[in-house]
């Protein structure tokens, strides 16, 4: 089926009249998590939800940047042609990333790995020339923040064929912290979300 039929025919069934974003009348189908992300564009494909066209305009370079972030990391992509790509529309659309985004070399590698794991960091080997410990600026961070969002929203509709009625919350947690008291506090909070919600 092409795409143009392909779109009508989604954006026609009667759950997806709605923007999984905002709640205003869909335009266009989002792929979430865009292609972008996997290697190969190998991607799940019925993650397709129904979104409007300022939406999912307005995520395009998000999403652009958040595909550097996740490729940067894996060394062994950066001579990819897929890579090169991406750093090339990140370039033209968002540069501030390439500057943001810093692999951590020597000592501030060492202390990268403490800072996630703790004591264990010391004993936490990274395969060579595979993966590597990066540092993130402001931005970078914050598109990692809203990243659960969109998920959180595109999952919640996935499984009830609605629109989230509420917020999406999330919690970055370090590997560190899955040893210490904010797992606690997490676990207490997702308690309490849980009764808020069954008492709406």
């Amino acid at each position: 089926m092409g795409k143009r039929k392909f779109k009508q025919k989604f954006l026609a069934l009667p759950e997806n009249g709605r923007c999984i974003y905002c709640g205003k009348k869909s335009e266009t189908v989002d792929h979430f998590p865009p292609r972008i992300f996997f290697r190969g564009k190998n991607w799940p494909e019925t993650y397709c939800f129904p979104a409007c066209e300022a939406c999912n305009s307005k995520k395009s370079h998000d999403e652009q940047a958040l595909a550097y972030i996740v490729k940067e990391q894996d060394l062994k992509l950066q001579d990819d042609e897929a890579y090169q790509k991406i750093l090339k529309g990140v370039r033209n659309n968002e540069p501030w990333i390439i500057d943001e985004v810093k692999q951590l070399v020597g000592d501030e590698a060492k202390q990268g790995r403490r800072d996630l794991f703790g004591d264990l960091g010391s004993a936490v080997i990274f395969p060579e020339g595979e993966y590597g410990i990066f540092r993130f600026g402001e931005k970078g961070q914050h598109l990692l923040k809203i990243l659960p969002h969109w998920l959180g929203r595109a999952l919640y509709f996935l499984h009830t064929k609605d629109i989230c009625p509420g917020d999406v919350h999330s919690m970055i947690l370090k590997p560190v912290d899955l040893q210490k008291k904010t797992l606690l506090i997490f676990s207490v909070y997702m308690s309490w979300c849980q009764k808020f919600v069954a008492a709406k």
